[in-house]
């Protein structure tokens, strides 16, 4: 081997032959993988590499010179005193010069330019307008949704009786459904005592004209129902609220008591200088009305006062005593019971508040 292969094949045996990079290097890979794994078959083949390489027997590096034993004698030695006599050779025919006749491959024909021209692809045929034309789409049902009567819808005072308590409650439906009585949404209705109902002596049923749509729930409304119905104190009511997609109907019932049976507090109306929730002025609300009239009295969340209802709208608030008479109700009825203008036009006004 050179000196070159053969020193640099040495410096990778003692450094690396434990891995096996001298081998890897003269192209011995498959030993040399066993040498990566085995550590040099554990130190013993490493090190007899170290010595094959120092004296010149380790097989496969490049470059090596033996090449009289490798390789044959190309050319004969030829002597420059004399020629060595070659021996007569009989004559021999002269060699005809063999021929080589490449023999034409077939060529396609050439296809004619009518065979090359590309067939179109067929279309489809357009489709007649009238055929285009867009499909109207089927239009979903209307969405039915629940209905309420705005309030209030009782009258505050009836008759020299005021609205004591007001609710709304569910129906107990017989023979009808909600939809048969959306037409009658805010229709009145009237209740009758049934004592003789075998299932509830203490029934009480919802009518409408002639017609019983059902029964008030057992609970706290049947029982005051019961009470007004045998005192012959004003019931009254009206279908509040009709809901047909879950075939639910509500009524409202207003339970009246005379006036004189009622607590009663008069108090000077105030907050009429400013605006309602409409923008427009309390005062001139308050010049719609006239003395007598009966009002409505409700509390608001948002202001946390009582506001006065007259017939043309808001006209004033409670003052904050009025609080501690009304207590925890968040509604009364009035009667507006004083009007005066003073010099500059403006009206001050007193109100009765019966609870």
């Amino acid at each position: 081997m050179t000196d070159k292969n053969k020193t640099l094949t040495l410096i990778l045996c003692v450094l690396f032959g434990y891995l096996g990079m001298h081998r890897f290097y003269v192209g011995k890979n498959k030993s040399g993988i066993v040498w990566l794994l085995t550590g040099g078959l554990c130190g013993i083949g490493w090190i007899i590499d170290i010595i094959l390489i120092c004296t010149d027997k380790f097989d496969g590096v490049t470059g090596t010179q033996n090449t009289s034993v490798s390789q044959p004698i190309q050319q004969p030695l030829q002597s420059k005193s004399a020629s060595i006599p070659q021996p007569v050779q009989p004559p021999t025919a002269p060699m005809q010069e063999t021929v080589q006749v490449q023999t034409p491959q077939p060529q396609a024909a050439p296809i004619p330019k009518a065979v090359q021209v590309q067939i179109p692809q067929p279309q489809t045929a357009p489709i007649p307008k009238a055929v285009q034309a867009q499909v109207p789409q089927q239009q979903a049902a209307p969405t039915l949704v629940s209905t309420y009567v705005p309030m209030p819808c009782f009258l505050p005072i009836t008759d020299g009786k005021g609205l004591k308590y007001e609710y709304e409650n569910d129906l107990c439906m017989i023979n009808t459904t909600a939809a048969e009585l959306n037409a009658e949404l805010g229709g009145e209705v009237t209740f009758k005592q049934e004592p003789e109902n075998a299932n509830d002596a203490n029934a009480v049923a919802v009518w409408q004209n002639e017609r019983k749509l059902g029964y008030i729930y057992r609970g706290q409304s049947q029982e005051m129902a019961n009470r007004w119905l045998k005192s012959n104190d004003p019931l009254m009511g009206f279908i509040s609220h009709v809901d047909i997609v879950q075939n639910k109907v509500k009524y409202k019932i207003g339970f009246y008591r005379p006036l004189e049976e009622m607590e009663k507090g008069k108090f000077k109306l105030a907050g009429i200088r400013q605006k309602d929730n409409l923008g427009d002025l309390r005062q001139d609300n308050l010049e719609c009305c006239k003395e007598g009239e009966t009002l409505s009295i409700e509390f608001d969340d948002e202001t946390e006062k009582y506001i006065v209802w007259g017939g043309g709208g808001e006209i004033g608030v409670l003052p904050k005593k009025a609080e501690d008479f009304l207590g925890s109700k968040d509604r009364a009825v009035g009667i507006l019971t004083k009007m005066e203008c003073d010099d500059d036009g403006k009206y001050n006004a007193e109100v009765e508040v019966y609870i």
